[in-house]
């Protein structure tokens, strides 16, 4: 009779299970693609044959089957309500990341970005802590952080991206965008956005072309964010869409006109005024001298940042003559349809120009 009695409460759950619509719940939730699979087959298996009903035992098994399938679903689904959906979409060249927070109480709370793990020689270029690089490569490369504050409906877009892939860093969702934008200019050639759902942040990573994949992984799966004060927290900005709609203004580059009075000719008098301490001088150009090697003049009368520059574009060769480049030239694209496209290359012989000039006071006080 217990038997009989047990069965029968199966049964009837299972039909419940079986026959019930889901989709009539309240709250909305995501199914994974096996799962709705599974169910198509499942309710195709449960239509009439031919316009004959299902043989009563057969009935039976396809409802416990059902019950079976939904007894196998992740448990997330009816547990607490999700509070945010992250979509991810690709368009020509733009990915937008694309997330919806419904939890708006945590808008007041702050972080500090903590990372307990670094490649060596690498550290940060500031007391903020949210841009590192490795000494020997300082303030280029490496990794930058931004923090969001996610509220409501959010749209983080990359553009210049040539594909992504989503996936779980400690847990947490992650976005990897390859960024590409048809020259060799790119410093950051991936973007990175990691959300951290409990605290309604996301973290937005641009990464270094001299930051290889495990190094990547490893800084991002050792990051946290601890809980703390507004005064000891790292800068989280508000998320504003006005931010992400800007269009990037194009640079022009006017070269000046032949009468321009900007320009000036040998011999000629030039008045300067500095503005530190409002004294005058008079800048007159005496020669002007081009040189296809630096090795003839004094290394002491050079400018250390000026030879620090040619030394690290490896502009000159051991005699100390200047090497060769090639100018390339692009049209330069928008991110979301079109990027840089090389439209002409020239070598390029580079010239040490050396000026020979007078400086004469004609202000009413001293100069040093």
């Amino acid at each position: 009779m217990t038997n009989s009695k047990n069965s029968k409460e199966i049964y009837e759950l299972a039909e419940k299970i079986a026959l019930d619509d889901f989709d009539k719940l309240e709250e909305q939730h995501e199914f994974s693609h096996t799962y709705t699979r599974k169910k198509k087959l499942f309710m195709e298996e449960m239509k009439p044959q031919n316009g004959q009903p299902l043989k009563k035992r057969k009935r039976h098994r396809m409802l416990i089957a059902a019950a079976c399938l939904l007894i196998g679903m992740p448990t997330t689904v009816f547990g607490a309500v999700k509070v945010y959906n992250m979509i991810v979409q690709k368009q020509n060249y733009e990915v937008n990341v694309s997330v919806t927070n419904k939890d708006s109480k945590k808008a007041d709370k702050w972080y500090k970005l903590k990372i307990d793990k670094l490649p060596e020689n690498m550290e940060a270029i500031d007391d903020s802590a949210m841009k590192y690089s490795f000494k020997d490569n300082y303030a280029m490369g490496g990794f930058s952080f931004v923090l969001w504050r996610v509220g409501g409906n959010s749209d983080f877009p990359t553009l210049y991206s040539k594909n992504y892939e989503e996936k779980e860093i400690n847990g947490k969702k992650a976005v990897i965008v390859h960024r590409e934008n048809g020259n060799k200019d790119l410093m950051f050639n991936r973007v990175i956005f990691l959300y951290f759902e409990e605290e309604g942040i996301m973290l937005q990573s641009y990464i270094g072309n001299d930051i290889n994949e495990e190094q990547m992984i490893d800084v991002l799966g050792s990051i946290s964010l601890e809980p703390t004060s507004k005064e000891k927290s790292s800068y989280i900005s508000d998320y504003d869409k006005k931010y992400f709609s800007q269009e990037s203004k194009t640079t022009k580059v006017i070269p000046l006109k032949k009468d321009s009075k900007r320009l000036f000719h040998i011999g000629q008098k030039v008045p300067v005024t500095i503005s530190m301490d409002n004294s005058q001088i008079e800048y007159v150009i005496e020669k002007v001298e081009a040189f296809d090697s630096i090795k003839d003049f004094k290394q002491e009368n050079f400018n250390e940042m000026g030879l620090g520059i040619l030394s690290r574009n490896q502009a000159l060769d051991q005699a100390e003559q200047l090497i060769p480049y090639r100018r390339d030239k692009y049209k330069i694209g928008n991110g979301k349809d079109s990027i840089d496209q090389l439209v002409e290359s020239k070598l390029i012989h580079p010239k040490f120009v050396y000026l020979t000039t007078t400086v004469k006071n004609i202000g009413k006080q001293a100069t040093e």
